[in-house]
């Protein structure tokens, strides 16, 4: 869920606790508290996953720039909101990774991309917000969050030399690099693989089946 909190821990604990327990509502009230005391005060000394951009400037009718500044499946996840932007927005685009750009091309609502650099954004916008803001942005609850899939979509890939499965799972057990914790320990992955009639493909960008420290499947990509 977006929205994240960047003030005191006894703040950010307690949003943290109402998300996963499904009281956005409640999560909201922090971020508005959390929105008014930081109005006026600058935050780009801040990294950039932990800048918090909107100011609570309506978003009907400007031209939204959408920064994705957290990783790639972060900006992945709340893409699902470009169509609910689009739908009062004058115009939406979204100033991301490079890496991801293919895939937004195939989400509906994006009027623009642009490739996230170290600079300042090209191009004019009357409002700007991390992408992991809309929900804020758009109150969200559990009934309105955009549910609709796909939203992004990509070529089918030809699975005709693969063995026949019941189900076949993509597995990504890795994460960025700036927090290990993240990731599933490769001991728990055999678990996975010895599922009878599961089938899992290996989807990391960088992965090598001949590296030893790397889990196995019976079929990997």
């Amino acid at each position: 869920m977006g929205g994240a909190v960047t003030a005191a821990a006894p703040d950010a604990n307690a949003w943290m606790a109402h998300v996963r327990r499904g009281e956005f509502a409640a999560a909201w009230e922090i971020s508005d508290r959390v929105l008014r005391a930081r109005a006026g005060r600058p935050c780009w000394q801040l990294p950039r996953h932990e800048q918090d951009l909107w100011d609570g400037t309506p978003l009907a009718g400007a031209r939204v720039l959408v920064r994705c500044y957290h990783g790639l499946g972060d900006v992945i996840q709340f893409a699902r909101y470009a169509p609910l932007l689009k739908a009062v927005a004058r115009s939406v685009t979204f100033w991301a990774q490079p890496a991801v750009i293919p895939l937004l091309r195939t989400v509906c609502g994006i009027d623009r991309l642009l490739p996230l650099h170290d600079g300042a954004p090209d191009g004019d916008y009357d409002v700007d917000i991390e992408v992991m803001e809309l929900p804020h942005a758009f109150r969200s609850t559990l009934a309105t969050l955009p549910r609709t899939v796909p939203y992004i979509h990509v070529p089918p890939a030809d699975l005709t030399s693969l063995p026949p499965a019941a189900k076949r799972v993509g597995l990504f057990w890795q994460m960025g690099n700036w927090d290990p914790r993240r990731a599933v320990p490769p001991s728990l992955l055999p678990i996975l693989a010895d599922v009878p009639g599961l089938q899992l493909c290996m989807v990391h960008r960088d992965y090598v089946a001949a590296d030893p420290s790397r889990p196995r499947d019976r079929d990997s990509q």
